[in-house]
């Protein structure tokens, strides 16, 4: 099996430093897989020789990438964003409900600790 990460990452110059294969993304997925190329050309309304097309280039039109996440209900585009480096920045917000409960436990903490402090002094006496 192909590695990944050398697959679909390729260093180029300082203004275009990062290469997305998109065609080996897809191959290394439907061989994972075991997808019909054929049955996902006609979920997706496409010729097969064009999707055979997109598996051998190494970039193409977002709407196409966004087409085959739509029809393989699996998204590629995560799997891109998880390839690169956790300091680079995201639009997607973030997970509210999880901020909120973070906040929530570290007040219950606050409070566990002053109530700790009062029955070690109430101990002492």
């Amino acid at each position: 099996m192909v590695n990944l990460k050398k697959a679909i990452f390729v260093k180029k110059s300082m203004s275009n430093p990062v290469s997305i294969s998109s065609g080996e993304l897809f191959r290394n997925y439907f061989s994972k897989n075991k997808i019909s190329k054929s049955a996902l050309a006609k979920k997706i309304g496409m010729p097969y020789s064009n999707l055979l097309r997109y598996t051998v280039t190494r970039n193409k039109p977002l709407e196409t990438m966004l087409k085959i996440c739509v029809g393989l209900e699996h998204n590629f585009f995560q799997d891109i964003a998880a390839k690169l480096p956790s300091h680079y920045t995201t639009d997607v917000p973030k997970d509210t409900a999880a901020i909120v409960e973070i906040e929530s436990l570290k007040g219950k903490i606050r409070i566990l600790e002053s109530e700790k402090e009062l029955l070690l002094q109430v101990l002492k006496r």
